[in-house]
């Protein structure tokens, strides 16, 4: 059997995938009906089983034995359709290890391959328009059934069927060519964007992409937007897949140039598109554009990811502000990118944004949010959920809270699911996208976020496999040899492992003495790591998924090892094959030396492994299991003396303050309050202080990707009126979700949310007047979504200013607070005649009734009194606007007793003005 691509994975999905894939035919989720976040998702791998069924019942009456080309836009519609049954066979197969099902895709798609009837001259021009796109998608859907068959091909069933589909495959990415050169860029194959040909400006129409609010109709749609359509976006995919299936690196390029120019060309600095232009087709519905544009989603994420599996992100990371004819960003305009486009996607649907049909009003009939209203022949109410079709998928990669509350429609303000989902399309979308070229896409990539991991780093390096021959070989799980070298492998002696962050699922526990530390989750219960650590050789790691993992012991301080101890899980000894214990001392899941590796194929018995050549001493020890091996290892030590028989340990959780797996909370005096927050910090100059130096440049910046928190200690309960906040000026995005609190329990406990950030703040200071919860608390605190490292580059208050004339203090002591009802000194607390301020005056108890003077006493006269210092100089000054200016009204000099003046004026000037002793 032979593959072509870089890796021994599938173009949309690798071995954790597989795994997950597994699992979910067995326990769900989209299992079964209605098994997940909403009780109409149908039964996805019930509907994929029972294609299976069908394909093999009637299978080769799906074959074709011609095409038409230049069908028409309408006649190429009833081919789309053949052999979805067929990919929902192949996927089963891949699945459930089928290989005589197997057998029969291959036969049929290398049947289809040496039919001269269905061969094409790669020179030939196939107009889009004319109906040709329709076969792009069959082609597709060919692809990626292969893709899930592909060891069952041999050599020369896969080079005809490369070479059928690569003749198709050019001829229509050369199609494109010429409708996207010809008349607009002559030089796009270099990038050259000098607009050439015979094109010159000529808007469709008057066509705009919507209308605001105000009924103002924004940005008008050139054509050369529109020429970037769902129709080619279609062909493109194709070719795009067909690129990878094969390692083209050209048709890769030219496939990645087409979906740059998308963004470039035909999305706005909004969020809006070109395709936008068909919302006023009449006899329709008001969301056509909306729902077409989410075709040219799906095809740009499926080449993004596709690319982004084989190394290459940029798709994924493409932000740009080129365009042309109002698609250009402008100044204070953000750049386009494709999370920008989704955002706005969902932006709309659950009416963040309100858009309007640019040929129509401002009403709800008319709004752009996907749910069909009165207005056009579609039925009212239906609503199409096109997220489903690249909203999973992408998130894979963006691993995004907001896309994946988006199309879980969990957010605020999310439209629910309703039973009447238009299909958008004639081929059972939206479940499997909308050419159908996936068995499910709920299945193969909902809620599958946490597996994001699987996707190769910038360098191209495959985490989970290498490209030689050798290592493919040693995949392959023999049965047990008799020996296990007894000598470490000098030449990975200065391999770093290439894991510069923390992934997901780390967990840290106390074993006997010592933090070890692994991947969650386990298998079943009894299986996660600790059971490696434990003493008994009954048990053993059994990780979740087939990816790597390990499992490891933190000894806090640096120790020189004389030898492994290590015992194989019982009935999978050989899964330990590739297996490497490693050290490091920068932290506990990066900077490993591999210090000793599984080379042969182990028995199930006891190993003691004598590094007699070590001469390096490490912290942090760890045993990386290879792929698809479930970390299995029933027992390993490091030993620093001889102790062949370990005593089994107790397993006690460390308290993580319900915050971090491994952070420690500390405490510290900033200026006039207490502050705190979690180490460790990313590296040096990135602690929790950072939140508080009054510098944007400058942030918090947390060790791992755990919800965390960093605040204050006011010392006492104050009210807040302004939460103060400056995102991280390179990652704003990571404070999306983000909560600030306030708590009068502890600092670690009983908080209340008063603000949350719901939108993805721009970078700049941020100040949010909490009008709501006027509760004064003594803690205050900002606290973090999950994968965001803490990161917030300011956060202050402002509280509230009584700016009466009243002593917060002597507020506080009669009132409980000096914002406390009729509290002001124009207010009678106690209702006895006499406001607060005559009482403070003459020094009575506000809150009670019986204890005030008299008016006739009081007689509005005021003044001050003080306990002077003799031969010491005193200044008197008054204030009638609160020391926003002042005067001195008397200088004496202290006599060594009490001095009392009254202001001559007092019985005219009310009870605004102030007085003062200043000495001299």
């Amino acid at each position: 059997m032979i593959s072509s691509k870089l890796y021994p994975d599938g173009i949309l999905w690798s071995e954790a995938d597989l795994y997950e894939w597994k699992t979910r035919t067995e326990k769900g989720p989209f299992r079964s009906s209605g098994d997940d976040f909403d009780p109409l998702i149908p039964g996805e791998w019930n509907r994929i089983v029972a294609d299976k069924d069908a394909f093999l019942k009637n299978g080769k009456n799906d074959r074709r034995n011609n095409i038409i080309i230049d069908a028409g836009p309408t006649n190429g519609s009833a081919v789309i359709l053949n052999h979805i049954e067929l990919l929902s066979a192949a996927f089963y197969a891949l699945v459930k290890e089928d290989s005589a099902l197997k057998r029969k895709v291959v036969d049929e798609l290398v049947w289809h391959s040496k039919q001269s009837s269905l061969k094409i001259d790669p020179s030939r021009y196939l107009k889009t328009d004319n109906g040709n796109w329709w076969q792009a998608a069959w082609f597709a859907r060919l692809i990626m059934a292969a893709d899930f068959v592909e060891d069952e091909f041999s050599s020369d069933e896969r080079a005809s069927f490369d070479s059928w589909l690569g003749d198709w495959a050019r001829a229509y990415e050369k199609s494109i060519h010429i409708e996207l050169s010809v008349y607009r860029f002559t030089e796009r194959y270099d990038r050259d964007y000098t607009v050439g040909g015979v094109y010159f400006r000529n808007p469709s129409g008057t066509r705009y992409a919507y209308m605001d609010t105000s009924g103002r109709k924004r940005n008008l749609i050139d054509r050369m937007g529109r020429s970037y359509n769902n129709r080619r976006s279609g062909v493109m995919q194709f070719v795009g897949l067909f690129a990878v299936w094969t390692n083209d690196q050209v048709l890769i390029d030219r496939s990645k140039l087409y979906f740059e120019e998308w963004m470039k060309f035909s999305v706005f600095p909004d969020g809006s598109a070109c395709e936008y232009q068909r919302n006023e087709d009449g006899g329709r519905n008001v969301q056509t554009g909306f729902v077409y544009n989410t075709i040219n989603l799906e095809a740009y994420v499926t080449i993004a990811d596709a690319l982004a599996r084989i190394g290459d992100t940029s798709l994924y990371e493409l932000s740009t502000r080129e365009g042309i004819y109002g698609t250009e960003s402008k100044v204070g305009e953000p750049d386009k990118s494709l999370k920008l486009a989704i955002h706005t996607y969902f932006d709309l649907i659950e009416h963040k944004k309100a858009w309007y049909n640019a040929g129509g009003f401002i009403s709800e009939d008319y709004r752009i949010d996907n749910v069909v209203n009165s207005v056009g022949s579609a039925p009212e109410g239906r609503q199409w959920v096109n997220e489903i079709w690249f909203a999973p998928l992408a998130n894979r990669y963006m691993n995004d809270e907001r896309i994946r509350s988006g199309y879980t429609r969990s957010a605020p303000n999310s439209i629910p699911y309703n039973s009447n989902i238009g299909p958008a399309g004639p081929f059972g979308p939206p479940w499997r996208g909308h050419n159908a070229i996936f068995p499910s896409v709920l299945f193969m990539f909902g809620k599958m976020e946490f597996l994001s991991n699987t996707y190769p780093s910038r360098s191209g390096a495959h985490p989970d496999f290498t490209n030689t021959d050798d290592d493919k070989k040693a995949l392959v799980l023999d049965e047990p040899s008799s020996t296990v070298e007894e000598n470490p492998v000098d030449t990975s002696a200065d391999e770093i492992v290439e894991l510069t962050s923390i992934p997901d699922g780390y967990r840290e526990v106390m074993v006997s003495d010592l933090i070890v530390f692994g991947l969650d989750p386990a298998w079943e219960d009894g299986r996660s790591f600790e059971a490696a650590l434990d003493g008994s050789t009954s048990t053993f790691y059994d990780y979740g998924s087939g990816g790597e993992t390990f499992v490891g012991i933190d000894f806090g301080e640096q120790k020189l090892a004389e030898s492994i101890t290590f015992y194989p899980r019982k009935d999978l000894a050989n899964r330990m094959l590739g297996g490497k214990f490693q050290g490091s001392n920068e932290n506990s899941y990066s900077g490993y030396v591999t210090i000793y590796e599984v080379t042969n194929v182990p028995e199930s018995r006891k190993y003691v492994v004598e590094l007699p050549n070590n001469e390096t001493s490490y912290r942090y020890y760890r045993y990386l299991s290879p792929p698809r091996s479930h970390g299995n290892i029933s027992e390993f030590s490091i030993d620093f003396t001889e102790d062949d028989n370990p005593a089994p340990a107790e397993v006690v959780d460390i308290d993580s303050s319900n915050v971090s797996p491994s952070g420690s909370y500390r405490q510290t005096v900033l200026g006039d309050f207490v502050v705190f927050g979690f180490d460790p910090a990313w590296k040096s100059g990135r602690e929790f202080e950072k939140a508080y130096d009054g510098l944007i440049e400058s942030s918090y910046d947390f060790s791992y990707p755990d919800e965390v928190f960093t605040g204050f200690d006011l010392g006492k309960e104050r009210r807040v009126e302004f939460l103060i906040f400056h995102p991280r000026v390179d990652k704003p995005e990571r404070m999306l979700g983000g909560k600030f609190q306030g708590s009068n329990e502890s600092s670690q406990s009983g908080y209340v949310t008063l603000y949350e950030v719901t939108e993805i703040p721009e970078v700049r200071e941020h100040r949010i007047k909490l009008s709501g919860d006027k509760t004064p608390y003594r803690y205050y605190r900002y606290l973090s979504p999950r994968r965001s490292h803490g990161n917030i580059a300011e956060f202050s208050l402002e509280f509230y200013e009584d700016k009466d004339l009243l002593p917060d203090e002597w507020e506080e002591k009669f009132f409980g607070d000096s914002f406390a009802n009729k509290s002001s000194e124009y207010d009678d607390f106690d209702s006895d005649g006499s406001v607060n301020l005559e009482e403070w005056l003459a020094n009575t108890d506000p809150s009670d009734p019986n204890d005030h003077i008299e008016k006739d006493y009081f007689d509005r006269r005021y003044g001050v009194t003080w306990e002077s210092l003799k031969g010491r100089n005193y200044q008197i000054e008054i204030s009638d606007d609160n020391w926003v200016t002042k005067s001195v009204v008397l200088e004496v000099q202290g006599t060594g007793d009490q001095i009392q003046w009254t202001d001559p004026g007092s019985r005219e000037i009310g009870l605004k003005r102030s007085y003062r002793v200043i000495l001299q």
